[in-house]
């Protein structure tokens, strides 16, 4: 009987879909709601523990975002500051559903916490601060990034050089599986800018002093 009783208070689960309500009952939620939260809604800023600042007004500390007994899903953009012990997969896991279409990673971290954030909607990629990624690691990366179809991934990594790009020119040849055509110089961009093949598409390598832009 017991169990009787328990299938019949068993609810399904389902997400909550905060557009699909009606006015009066969306504009109840907007005025309970703290701005913070409704800032998470669309875009979710996530930091280490340990970094205090007015900088960081709008992160949310990440064990924070951990312990929440409730989904964060940013509609938008997810911006990190990496550092030690944060882990994409935990941060992924605390979202009902994967939207956000806009990546941002900051501070320090491996070119495999890049991918470990993305998934089949993302379309914009930026890293800055510090990239972990060797030349012997290029190819496997950008090879992830095809493989998602990104439209835009911009390096603005510090540790970028001229070196660095030539390289990472040389690696996307080496994924294409053909020579690229030289490099040409674009005045509205002020980078130079090959295309390199992609299936039935084609992605936009833009090269300047200080990053490295690929856009579908």
């Amino acid at each position: 009987m017991a169990s009787d009783s328990a299938s019949r208070v068993e609810m399904d689960v389902v997400p909550f879909r905060l557009f699909n309500l009606r006015f009066p009952v969306l504009r109840n939620f907007f005025n309970i709601m703290p701005a913070k939260e409704l800032f998470d809604l669309h875009t979710l800023k996530v930091k280490p523990d340990n970094l205090e600042g007015r900088q960081w007004l709008y992160y949310t500390p990440y064990s924070e975002i951990l312990n929440r007994s409730f989904c964060t899903t940013p509609c938008d953009t997810l911006i990190v500051y990496m550092g030690p012990g944060i882990n994409p997969e935990a941060i992924r896991s605390k979202m009902d559903a994967e939207c956000y279409r806009c990546l941002h990673l900051r501070g320090h971290y491996h070119w495999k916490d890049v991918v470990g954030f993305l998934h089949t909607g993302v379309k914009f990629v930026r890293m800055c601060g510090v990239l972990d990624l060797s030349q012997l690691d290029m190819k496997e990366f950008f090879k992830s990034l095809l493989d998602f179809k990104i439209r835009c991934t911009c390096f603005f990594h510090e540790t970028h050089d001229k070196n660095w790009s030539e390289a990472a020119i040389k690696a996307w040849s080496a994924v294409a599986g053909t020579d690229l055509p030289p490099l040409e110089f674009d005045d509205e961009y002020y980078a130079d800018i090959t295309r390199i093949p992609n299936g039935d598409t084609s992605m936009e390598v833009r090269v300047r002093l200080n990053f490295v832009e690929l856009r579908r």
